[in-house]
This record gives C-alpha cells, structure tokens and sequence, in this order.
C-alpha cells in the first residue's frame, strides 16, 4: 500500500553520491490507483508535501494515434476537457463517426464474427464499460466458438489480468493476449 513512498526510499534521494532523478510518466485521464481519486506520483503538490520532492510537469498534447477526425479522438478530447474543468454533468458521447460502431446487443454477434472473418484471432475485440458486461459479452461470444463448453478448453483466447516474472523465458504482462494450446 506504500509503493510510492517505498520506491522514493529505495532510491535514496539523501545520499547525494550521485544526481538522482525520478521520472513518472503517465496519463491523469485514466483511472487513478485503486481507492484513490487522484494519482500521486502525478501530482507535484502531493509529491512536494508528502515525499519532498520538487518536480517539473509537461503534458503531451499532439495525439498521433487517432486521426484527427476520429470519433474516439472527439469523444476523448470532450472527456479531457471536463476532467479538467471539474464538469462532469454535461458528458455526451458522440456515435456519428466512421471509427465507432454503436451496435445493439443482439446486432453484436454477426458484427464480431463479419469482424473477425469468424475466427478467434488476436486483433478484434469488444470493449465494455464494466467487468460484468465484460463476463457476459465473452460468454455471448464463446457459446458461439465452444457450444455447451463451459470451462477453458483449447483455443480458448484469454487476456493477464496481472504481470507475472514467474517464467524467466518471458515476461508475461498485465493486457497480453494469449491462446490456450493445451488443458490438462
């Protein structure tokens, strides 16, 4: 619970033997840690009164991985901009774009399958808002490739939930895709 504060020991900023720097990197459009509202290690006040740090902050803003007129870009730079004016009343996700397909529930199947020429592969995916609608959208999808399996079985495409450094022949990291070869 005190990651933050353990590594700002662990490196010792006291010892002055040599010129340390920190840098943290990060996104405070995204979630901040668990039970927290704001990000720590991003924030310079925080960092300044609790770990007696000064710091410098700089923001990226030249997005090049959305076109500019990407819907996912508009979408995204409206969430930004309440995000930072504390406004969070007004939040109306446009759909009227070439790269969003709103889809109803019972549209989603044969838009998957058109979108994933009816194979499990590693680049199409469903992204939902919650875990749950997460569990049933991949059980929607998985009754259709395994009838009646329940359990993983071979094929099965699976996502790490956490990093594992348990298998020095590789890293496996939190967000990897990977295919079950093998149940036994």
């Amino acid at each position: 619970g005190f990651l933050l504060k353990d590594l700002i020991q662990y490196i010792n900023f006291d010892n002055n033997e040599h010129n340390k720097k920190i840098i943290f990197i990060g996104d405070n459009a995204q979630l901040p840690p668990v039970n927290m509202n704001f990000s720590p290690a991003l924030d310079g006040k925080y960092l300044q009164e609790n770990c007696s740090l000064f710091s410098k902050e700089f923001e990226l803003t030249e997005v090049v991985r959305q076109k500019a007129d990407s819907g996912i870009l508009h979408n995204a730079t409206k969430i930004r901009k309440s995000l930072k004016e504390n406004i969070f009343n007004k939040l109306d996700i446009e759909t009227d774009f070439k790269d969003i397909n709103k889809t109803k529930y019972e549209d989603l199947l044969p838009k998957y399958l058109e979108a994933c020429n009816n194979t499990i592969d590693e680049e199409t995916i469903i992204v939902a808002h919650s875990n749950s609608a997460v569990k049933d959208y991949n059980d929607f999808v998985r009754s259709h490739f395994f009838p009646n399996q329940k359990t993983i079985t071979v094929s099965d495409k699976v996502i790490l939930l956490s990093n594992n450094y348990n298998y020095p022949q590789m890293e496996l990291l939190n967000g990897d895709i990977g295919f079950i070869v093998e149940v036994s």
